[in-house]
Formats: structure tokens, sequence, C-alpha cells
């Protein structure tokens, strides 16, 4: 965030973090603005992007550092595109498919 939305002053110091993403405060006014979107939030572009260059064979760390973005996130991506029901589903839901001694 380069300036405050309410008065445009330019100088803003971190006030914490609400709900995952970032606040300000506006030294000017008192204003606490706060990013508009999640930092770890991929764009479609950057999604498409993400998904191509893990199947060009780019590590999910890789993609990650590209990207500047938690590899974990990238992760999940690929496997909600191809349909894993490892990462997607309900808790409770998932049956146990080993049966140990």
């Amino acid at each position: 965030m380069d300036s405050c939305p309410k008065c445009g002053n330019h100088h803003l110091r971190k006030d914490g973090v609400v709900g995952g993403r970032q606040r300000y405060f506006c030294k000017a006014c008192g204003f606490h603005p706060t990013v508009l979107h999640k930092s770890d939030r991929l764009t479609p572009e950057e999604k498409t992007l993400a998904l191509g260059m893990h199947k060009e064979g780019l590590s999910f760390r890789a993609v990650g550092r590209i990207l500047k973005t938690s590899h974990v996130t990238i992760l999940k991506l690929v496997h909600m595109q191809e349909g894993n029901p490892t990462l997607n589903h309900e808790p409770g839901t998932m049956e146990r498919t080993t049966e140990f001694p």
C-alpha cells in the first residue's frame, strides 16, 4: 500500500494483521486501511502460469519462489486442478484405505 485511501498521505506504518490481511495506520489522518486482497491469492493468469510451470517439471517450491507465494498454495492449486481427493475433502469423510496390524 503506497498511500492512504482516505487522505492520500504516504506516511503509513504497519498496524497488525486482520483476517490474514495486512493492516496499516495513517499518521496524518489516523485511518486504518487494510490491504484489499490477501497476499497469498493468485490471479487467474498466475494460476495458469503456475500450472504450466509445474507441468513443465518445476517443483512446487520453485514455482512458489518465482511467483512469490507459498509452495503450499501451489501444491493445493495443482491438487485441486487434478481433482485429488486427499486435499479436497470434508473433515470426517475420508475412508481409511490401509489397515495396520
